[in-house]
């Protein structure tokens, strides 16, 4: 029994004494694969390689998708066991997504990458136990689909030398196919059109930052509207698009386009206080635009009743105040000028100046004298070339209290521009940079203390008629507040030119009309008649004011 044992030990110490390996007994060995993007490690029981491989195998093309197969193997080269868990990770999101773990059917796992619209390189990286790979994918940007205008800032810029902006920002919007934003660095050309004035944009060719390109237009010297043009080729064709117009304005206010307007020409400033108008001034540069000048500030000086001290325009270069009746009325200084009046009210003895109830109201602001652009360039030249008439030249703004169109030292108030200590009229010289100014008056009017009619008595045969004149007017010989009625009637006889009429708004000189009063029967029975003239004073806040006079006579 004992020689069987010996055998037996004899036997197992042939088979394992052969083995030179120096690994212990019962442990897996550890085994490194190498070979392109393939990490190995680990032993018979995990992963121990992985191998990567992309469908497509090419560049991708923006939002595209591809798949990612990681093969995984245990060190003695067979696929990992199914089921066995793999990570996907990139080192973009900006660039795509992926799927982030996968298990092994066969030893492979699948992941999805999904790529997004930039164009760039993207590292993928798959683990799975202690292997992991590395793999790469190129993302190609999609082709230009299409070119949007996305603003001008400024849209309103003044020519070169105006004191205003004179550069605006053009920005333009560049989608590929997918409409996604451009791939960075999307070339793209600038030209335009314009006034031909010089102007320029910089720079004339671009490239997309986030899906936009932008050039800087620069205005000239002549103000009109520029559209920009954006352009870039695709496969051979040219896709471009325009910007909105963008305007280049004189950006100064210029003499010839300054303008005033009221909404009452006449209040009953000698008998009412804080009756209203609205005074409305109005700009424009040399060239007539308007919107270049939003943000002027307008001053308004007032002879008589008060009046908002200045306002700025809005974006239609135009701006609005309140003017209201107090004191002081307009008064003083008489006025030494009268303006032409009806023959009638000369006629019927009517007295007074209009203009000694004139309210003169003048508003200023920094502006430019006028002048004939003979060549057209957007620039005062010099009058070897350009004109300058007489009619442009202006001096210190002034309130010409007693209307005869000149100023008056000691009585009349004026705006020392040039801090100087006296009035400076006309130059002789075209003006860059002056105060700028018009006028616009109003009428303070009285109730009517003045009804005048010719003739005062009548005596109508028959079949024959009576023309009257009439007049109605307060005691400067302005008419009185718009509105305000005047009725004509009579107790015998028939009117032409009677009824009732209602009073216009208006700055100077009295109302006047005629009628005519005429037999309308066959008799010849003579009859007394009266002709009632009733004149409504009507005041907006206030109470109707009645006044009549009465004409007796006789119709036949």
């Amino acid at each position: 029994m004992s020689r069987y044992r010996w055998v037996l030990l004899l036997a197992f110490f042939l088979l394992y004494g052969c083995d030179s390996s120096s690994e212990s007994p019962g442990l897996p060995p550890t085994t490194s694969i190498t070979g392109g993007t393939t990490t190995t490690g680990g032993g018979t029981s995990s992963a121990a390689s992985i191998t990567i491989s992309i469908n497509p195998s090419g560049s991708l093309s923006a939002q595209g998708t591809a798949s990612v197969t990681a093969t995984v193997r245990d060190s003695a080269g067979a696929n990992i066991s199914d089921g066995t868990t793999v990570t996907f990770a990139i080192d973009n999101a900006t660039l795509g997504s992926i799927t982030s773990t996968a298990t092994t059917v066969s030893g492979a796992a699948t992941a999805t990458f999904t790529a997004l619209s930039t164009a760039g390189t993207v590292t993928v990286t798959v683990t799975s136990g202690g292997a992991s790979g590395t793999t790469t994918i190129t993302i190609l940007g999609a082709d230009v689909g299409s070119i949007q205008f996305v603003s001008a800032s400024p849209s309103v810029i003044g020519v070169k030398g105006s004191g205003q902006t004179e550069t605006s920002i053009i920005t333009f919007s560049i989608s590929d196919t997918n409409g996604q934003p451009a791939t960075d660095g999307t070339t793209t050309t600038f030209t335009f059109d314009g006034p031909n004035g010089g102007e320029t944009i910089n720079p004339t060719t671009g490239s997309t930052v986030s899906g936009q390109v932008k050039t800087t237009l620069q205005s000239g010297t002549v103000a009109g509207p520029v559209r920009v043009t954006a352009s870039t080729v695709v496969n051979g064709t040219t896709i471009s698009s325009s910007s909105t117009g963008v305007s280049i304005g004189g950006g100064v206010p210029n003499i010839t386009h300054l303008t005033l307007a009221t909404t009452k020409l006449n209040l009953a400033g000698l008998a009412y206080v804080n009756l209203q108008a609205t005074i409305s001034s109005f700009l424009a540069d040399r060239f007539g635009n308007f919107n270049v000048l939003q943000g002027t500030s307008i001053s308004f000086y007032t002879e008589a009743g008060a009046i908002d001290s200045s306002s700025t325009t809005d974006a239609t270069g135009s701006t609005s105040v309140t003017f209201r009746t107090q004191e002081p009325t307009p008064v003083s200084p008489v006025s030494t000028a009268s303006p032409t009046l009806p023959s009638a009210w000369t006629t019927l003895g009517g007295t007074g100046n209009p203009l000694n109830g004139l309210s003169t109201i003048i508003a200023v602001t920094s502006g430019e004298e006028c002048f004939v652009d003979n060549n057209g360039n957007g620039i005062y030249d010099g009058t070897t070339i350009d004109s300058f008439p007489s009619s442009c030249d202006i001096g210190e703004p002034f309130i010409d209290a007693d209307d005869d169109g000149a100023f008056d030292a000691g009585t009349e108030f004026y705006i020392d521009a040039n801090q100087n200590g006296a009035f400076d009229g006309p130059n002789g010289s075209w003006d860059a940079n002056i105060l700028i100014w018009k006028k616009i008056q109003i009428a303070f009017t009285g109730g009517p203390s003045q009804i005048l009619v010719s003739p005062t008595s009548f005596a109508i045969l028959d079949g024959t008629s009576q023309s009257f004149d009439l007049c109605v007017a307060d005691i400067n010989a302005n008419s009185i507040m718009g509105g305000s009625t005047v009725q004509i009637a009579a107790s015998k006889g028939t009117l032409t030119g009677g009824g009732t009429f209602t009073m216009p708004d208006t700055l100077t000189g009295p109302y006047c009309f005629g009628f005519t009063l005429s037999d309308a029967d066959t008799d010849t029975i003579v009859e007394a008649s009266t002709i009632t003239i009733t004149v409504t004073w009507k005041v907006t806040g206030f109470s109707d004011l009645i006044s009549t006079r009465t004409i007796s006579g006789t119709i036949q």
